[in-house]
């Protein structure tokens, strides 16, 4: 049997990671927005850990995903977070 959780945890970081990447922020320009450490943002873009929905609320909005577009996209992040271990 396969833990959901992990994967999950998985295909959010890694759309966290896009969105990043795409904006050309480095994992420390993340961490400034979360006002914590660069290994912080890299276990939760590699699905090592779990995102607290006010957390993935601060990057998306940072990242502009809030602002527009993509609203099938961040309703499906949205629910992965909530279903994080």
């Amino acid at each position: 049997m396969i833990d959901a959780l992990p994967v999950q945890r998985r295909l959010v970081g890694a759309a966290l990671r896009r969105y990043r990447e795409n904006l050309g922020f480095g994992l420390e320009e993340a961490a400034k927005i979360l006002e914590c450490d660069r290994s912080k943002i890299s276990r939760i873009e590699t699905g090592q850990r779990g995102i607290r929905p006010k957390e993935l609320r601060e990057l998306l909005t940072e990242y502009g995903i809030f602002s527009g577009g993509l609203p099938v996209q961040r309703g499906l992040i949205l629910v992965f977070a909530q279903l994080r271990g």
